[in-house]
């Protein structure tokens, strides 16, 4: 039950021998996994993957290798990067007075967007 926002493949380990997972976030339950907002799904079975600085997730993204994440908690919107095993916050970034739904990377930069606009432009 509840809502899927975002999905990303995302190998933790780089070429390691680990390998890639599919992390979905949102607000939801997975598995035995009840009322989480992030999990990721090895193929067989799922796992948490921590709990981001911010309660809903609604955009994934891998960006210059690192795997980042972007949401909501009440009305603070934020972006928080995922540093080997824990969740560093990104703060309220430039331009973060809204939702973010859709995140990318595209020449070196981390691009955000919400259903109106692209970091205010509409």
């Amino acid at each position: 039950h509840g809502s899927c926002h975002a999905t990303a493949v995302w190998d933790p380990d780089g070429a390691g021998p680990a390998p890639a997972v599919l992390v979905v976030g949102g607000r939801f339950a997975a598995g035995t996994l009840v009322d989480t907002s992030l999990v990721a799904f090895d193929g067989t079975g799922w796992s948490a993957l921590g709990t981001p600085p911010f309660v809903g997730v609604r955009a994934l993204t891998v960006w210059n290798g690192l795997f980042v994440a972007a949401g909501s908690s009440g009305l603070q919107h934020a972006i928080a990067i995922r540093d080997g095993t824990v969740w560093v916050a990104g703060g309220s970034a430039a331009g973060i007075n809204d939702c973010t739904d859709t995140m990318a990377g595209f020449q070196g930069d981390l691009v955000r967007g919400r259903s109106t606009s692209v970091d205010g432009v509409r």
